[in-house]
């Protein structure tokens, strides 16, 4: 992993963290001031504030993702929204400690209101104001770390796509410098000596907010931003993507790679807020046109979903990549041999005792769970959501009876785990192609044709051995990208076309 994107995602980690407390502290003071001098206010502040820390981090920031979209916005103001508590409650509380004789004598002065609260209250309740900032951005490292997952950025990538590739390593990359930062800004703040007062608060936050604008942090650039789901294979495909267009194009790509979900990735396409990503035509089908026929053929169902996408949302597949990764039911080795399950239907005496591991999507997709019931009548005893990094380990340690995996994964390769035969076909094709939107198509038309290069290039067995050197052998996903695109002189390709 270069040393170049370790600092980017630590900067990007720093910014999230520092808006977050800056804004924090920008509407938390008068907030907690507030409170002090007009009582009837409290109960209603404190109730609201106290809402937003009981609604979990995740469920905020996929309902903002509607209004404000993925990114920087939705993240900040989640963050924001957790970090105001322990400001406004510390300035709510250093105020009312401030001694009753101070505020006295400063009614024998004279002083007005504002005099008094400046002068005399807000000095002697910083000490404890203080307290309430360190702990809201001590807070907002932690959170920020949860905001990669809409594509925020920030130190968050490294860790979930450690676990979605099964790579302790990556895990620590990020991991390690959230909490060596988490320890540097509480002795920081701990040091009060270092801020002594507002104005020197508010000197550092003019030389922050002016330090990320000169850097261009707050500045729209023409850019190409390619997107993936949260695993290998789509983190694989995505860096693909990513390479070539850096290669044979003058844009910036930025890299939002480790997006939720389906539906994440195709809210964010229909906001525009990211322009490329690599999709499966079953899952397309299924999950976004929200149909249900599953007597199309490969070809037949590619055509379908692209054509209903280019009519209702502006978006066209490119031709397919060359591999399918349709779900599979996956059972230990052992267990199969020992109970002679070879298809699906054959563990249905048995799955009133069985507990099946498997992604959230599955759970409430046509082709998941309901379908298992509607057409095979089984109905396991319990169902574990599980990340898909983390489905196959589970399933080998004997946590989970079942799994519902993917085909190319490459732990079906080399360890002691089987497929099941979905004899009812239950699953439609999965075949994987890159979804561009169209307005992208229009004004870079050398985008499309160079994306194109890659369609039919990669067969089921490269794509199950890139995962596998990702996943098991622990390689670098952009060396390995590198190397396959080499191979196939995609990067060192002629364009006069273009």
């Amino acid at each position: 992993m270069s040393s170049s994107l370790f600092f980017t995602k630590l900067l990007e980690q720093v910014i999230l963290v520092g808006l977050t407390t800056l804004i924090a502290i920008c509407i938390g003071i008068p907030l907690g001031i507030t409170s002090y001098k007009l009582p009837r206010f409290k109960p209603w502040i404190f109730s609201g504030i106290n809402i937003c820390q009981t609604i979990p981090s995740l469920a905020l920031l996929a309902c903002l993702i509607p209004l404000l979209g993925i990114g920087i916005k939705s993240a900040l103001l989640t963050m924001t929204l957790y970090a105001i508590l322990p400001v406004v409650m510390n300035t709510y509380s250093g105020l009312e400690a401030v001694p009753p004789e101070q505020i006295e004598a400063a009614d024998g002065l004279g002083f007005t209101p504002f005099q008094k609260l400046r002068i005399v209250e807000l000095p002697l309740a910083f000490p404890i104001m203080i307290t309430g900032m360190r702990t809201a951005a001590v807070m907002s490292v932690g959170v920020a770390t949860i905001a990669s997952f809409i594509g925020a950025g920030g130190l968050g990538d490294f860790i979930f796509q450690g676990i979605a590739t099964n790579n302790i390593n990556t895990v620590l990359y990020g991991a390690i410098p959230t909490a060596m930062m988490a320890l540097l800004i509480d002795y920081a703040f701990r040091k009060i000596a270092i801020i002594k007062s507002f104005a020197k608060i508010a000197v550092v936050s003019i030389i922050f907010v002016t330090v990320f604008y000169q850097n261009g942090f707050f500045q729209q650039k023409p850019s190409i931003t390619v997107a993936t789901k949260n695993f290998t294979e789509q983190f694989i495909l995505g860096e693909m993507i990513a390479q070539l267009l850096e290669k044979h194009t003058p844009y910036p790509v930025k890299r939002k790679f480790n997006l939720g979900s389906t539906d994440l990735c195709h809210q964010a396409m229909l906001n525009g807020d990211i322009d490329i990503y690599p999709e499966y035509t079953g899952t397309a089908h299924l999950l976004v046109l929200k149909e249900n026929n599953y007597n199309l053929d490969p070809d037949e169902l590619f055509d379908f979903v692209n054509q209903h996408y280019q009519e209702k949302f502006g978006i066209e597949w490119l031709h397919p990549l060359g591999f399918s990764n349709t779900e599979v039911l996956i059972a230990r080795s052992d267990q199969a041999e020992k109970y002679h399950w070879r298809s699906i239907g054959d563990i249905k005496p048995h799955a009133e005792y069985m507990a099946i591991g498997a992604p959230a999507e599955f759970c409430s997709r046509p082709d998941g769970l309901i379908n298992f019931k509607e057409k095979y009548g089984i109905v396991f005893k319990k169902t574990v959501l599980l990340e898909p990094g983390l489905m196959y380990e589970a399933a080998l340690q004997g946590e989970v009876d079942l799994i519902a995996g993917f085909s190319t994964h490459p732990k079906l390769q080399g360890c002691p785990l089987v497929s099941l035969n979905d004899d009812l076909k239950i699953f439609p094709p999965y075949h994987a192609a890159i979804l561009i939107r169209q307005d992208i198509i229009k004004n870079k038309p050398e985008i499309k044709e160079i994306l194109l290069k890659l369609s039919g290039k990669i067969s089921e067995e490269k794509i199950r051995k890139l995962n596998y050197m990702v996943e098991i052998e622990n390689k670098n996903i952009d060396c390995v990208v590198e190397q396959f695109l080499t191979e196939n002189q995609l990067l060192t390709m002629e364009h006069p076309e273009f």
